[in-house]
């Protein structure tokens, strides 16, 4: 929900539910990776208890149904025959890579210590390359568009690339991301104790100080998706995942906590509305005078400033995707993958 709160802010929003410019951290830019977190805890938690060999058809099936429906959605919002124009990149082909790459380290054994060497051999890694391998003029650097990562975008990424010269879902940043995914293993596995709100707590904090010294090496970026990033977005999921261990049983006899659990058994589904709003708020395609621009104006003549304008317009967009869920969630019309 936080996600789609983010989505639909325009520019004009509050600071803290945009994403950074460049450098920096906001509560925008926690969202995703804690997403891929969950997704390394999740596959975890299903594919750890089987006793038969890993159905690989099934694990294969299900990244690939994601990913296509990730570049599905990105052509709903320019719907052009062009492919040049099509964005092959995007949140759910990063979450599809992330789940195959986290399947992939659960079939290799159990324990915490395989998933969490790997998460932190591959950001080590990460880092390397980007401090030390330059682009073009042969000179590393982390301005946008500038290094080795804008250049593997231009070079290797087929169609639209977002920003033109990169794109924040690239192909160098992807394996990082893997590592969000690996910390997420590494957490079900340790934390799965009867003491699993403190030992996540404990792995929260000792994540989040590693991520505080590490951008003293590398900033925190989340277009970049550096070490520091990950290991502090990391390290604030697992916090967060304590508190909600630990919040649960108070929170649980009330009507509106368990709308958190609704939406979250249709993740997917919800995800796919929001999407499909936010296409249909650009109509008509490429016109100066969109159906969001109208709607943005009436409440700013209504007398709110353009920033409230703009979180009002994103609280009422995830009111109408939550019931719009609705009538879905009671006939069972839910996406599955």
């Amino acid at each position: 929900m936080l996600m789609l709160l983010v989505n639909f802010q325009t520019a004009a929003g509050p600071a803290i539910l945009r994403h950074a410019a460049w450098h920096g951290l906001t509560l925008a830019d926690i969202v995703f990776p804690i997403f891929l977190l969950i997704v390394g805890i999740s596959t975890s938690l299903a594919l750890d208890g089987r006793r038969r060999p890993m159905a690989w058809v099934a694990v294969v099936r299900r990244g690939a149904m994601l990913f296509a429906i990730g570049v599905a959605l990105n052509w709903c919002l320019r719907p052009e025959l062009d492919w040049g124009q099509l964005r092959w990149t995007g949140v759910l082909q990063r979450i599809a890579i992330v789940y195959l790459a986290c399947a992939a380290i659960i079939s290799i054994g159990r324990g915490a210590l395989i998933p969490l060497g790997l998460a932190l051999a591959v950001i080590a890694t990460h880092t390397f390359v980007l401090l030390a391998t330059g682009a073009g003029s042969n000179v590393a650097s982390l301005a946008p568009g500038t290094g080795i990562s804008g250049l593997l975008d231009r070079q290797f990424l087929p169609g639209l690339i977002l920003r033109g010269s990169w794109d924040p879902e690239g192909v160098l940043s992807t394996l990082p991301s893997m590592a969000s995914g690996f910390f997420g293993i590494a957490l079900a596995r340790w934390a799965g104790a009867p003491r699993h709100i403190r030992r996540l707590a404990f792995a929260g904090a000792i994540l989040v100080l590693a991520g505080l010294l590490a951008a003293t090496i590398v900033p925190i970026n989340k277009n970049l998706w550096t070490a520091s990033f990950v290991l502090v977005t990391s390290g604030i999921g697992a916090l967060a995942y304590a508190v909600a261990h630990a919040a649960w049983p108070l929170l649980q006899p009330y009507n509106w906590a368990n709308q958190f659990i609704a939406v979250g058994q249709a993740a997917l589904t919800i995800y796919v509305i929001h999407m499909l709003l936010i296409a249909l708020l650009r109509l008509p395609p490429g016109g100066e005078e969109r159906i969001r621009d109208h709607l943005l104006a009436g409440l700013q003549e209504a007398g709110l400033s353009a920033m409230w304008s703009s979180v009002l317009f994103a609280v009422l967009a995830v009111t109408i995707c939550r019931l719009f869920l609705v009538p879905l969630q009671r006939r069972g019309l839910l996406l599955r993958v």
